[in-house]
């Protein structure tokens, strides 16, 4: 009975401690659109809205934001329909608290990043990573619109990996990065561009140009990709033709090898078959013996010589005690 006790105390622990993947929750997030605009002291605001398919019991969801060397994040909201929900912050990790089951929600967050625009004597950049590859969910359909705090029609915009060539500059100057569908671990930063002149309010990062060094970034993106590109192309063209080339070229070889090893295998053949012929005496049985034993001749090999001659008919058997008496002179040819 103690023993059952103890059994079932060390299933409660491990049940505790290890809570078994059937109870994780299952959902998948199935849009996501964040706006973020530029203000002219150098913050972002930013409202992300988020769609949420659950399957089965939820407690809310979760938001990890992780600012950039020298930025910040404040005034992290959370709403659900204009209602306020709780969240609760670890490090920088969000806890936004809702409960409910088999659901589909949308929460919007709202939330300051400070001070993370660089502005240099000719231009004013945003480089944000809105997720990277410590995001364990995937997005079925994600959108990221960057919003001047003026209308210009001064923009430069490009994104990194899975924002690459996503971007589509407005006539106002917005940004809007259409990415789709982002898999889960995967890193997605955007990097914008505009005149200096936009943030009067902004501190001033460092005191240089920088735009050609940004324009050159982008170019670099452009350059890399048309490699890549360019070395799918040929391995493409390797699989297409060289492959079935090299196929054939080792049928053939394969072909070769088998036609030999048949050619040598037939020859062995026809050599068995010839070999079953006694092949013509030379040399008597006792020279034989004499050159291939290092020419000496013991004296059991008389007994096999008489047998070889009693074999060929010289010697003819007329008892087991004598041979015929007529006299047969052998000798061993040197």
């Amino acid at each position: 009975m103690l023993k059952k006790r103890f059994t079932s105390i060390i299933l409660l622990v491990l049940l505790f401690a290890f809570p078994h993947q059937s109870l994780a929750v299952e959902f998948s997030i199935t849009n996501v659109k964040i706006d973020a605009t530029l203000q002219n002291n150098g913050n972002v605001e930013v409202e992300e809205t988020h769609t949420y398919d659950f399957d089965g019991e939820f407690n809310g969801i979760t938001r990890e934001v992780v600012p950039k060397e020298g930025a910040s994040i404040s005034q992290f909201t959370a709403t659900e329909n204009g209602k306020n929900l709780r969240i609760e912050k670890e490090d920088d990790l969000y806890k936004v608290h809702r409960k409910g089951e088999d659901e589909t929600i949308t929460v919007k967050l709202h939330y300051t990043i400070e001070n993370r625009i660089e502005v240099y004597q000719d231009v004013a950049q945003f480089y944000w990573p809105f997720f990277d590859e410590r995001n364990d969910s995937s997005y079925e359909d994600l959108s990221i619109t960057i919003h001047p705090p003026a209308s210009t029609d001064d923009a430069i915009a490009f994104g990194y990996d899975e924002a690459f060539t996503t971007e589509t500059i407005q006539e106002d100057g917005s940004v809007i990065f259409t990415l789709g569908y982002v898999p889960s671990n995967t890193n997605a930063d955007i990097r914008l561009a505009y005149p200096a002149n936009l943030f009067p309010n902004a501190p001033l990062t460092a005191d240089k140009p920088m735009k050609e060094e940004i324009l050159n970034a982008k170019q670099e993106l452009i350059d890399h990709a048309e490699t890549d590109a360019k070395t799918k192309e040929t391995l493409s063209t390797i699989s297409t033709i060289g492959l079935p080339s090299f196929t054939i070229i080792l049928l053939l070889l394969m072909m070769r090898d088998w036609l030999a090893a048949r050619s040598i295998r037939n020859d062995f053949m026809r050599e068995g078959i010839s070999s079953l012929s006694v092949p013509k005496q030379i040399m008597s049985l006792p020279a034989t013996i004499y050159f291939t034993n290092n020419n000496y001749l013991q004296p059991r090999a008389m007994g096999a010589a008489l047998l070889d001659l009693v074999r060929q008919g010289y010697v003819t058997k007329t008892a087991d005690d004598q041979v015929s008496k007529n006299p047969i002179q052998m000798s061993i040819e040197t």
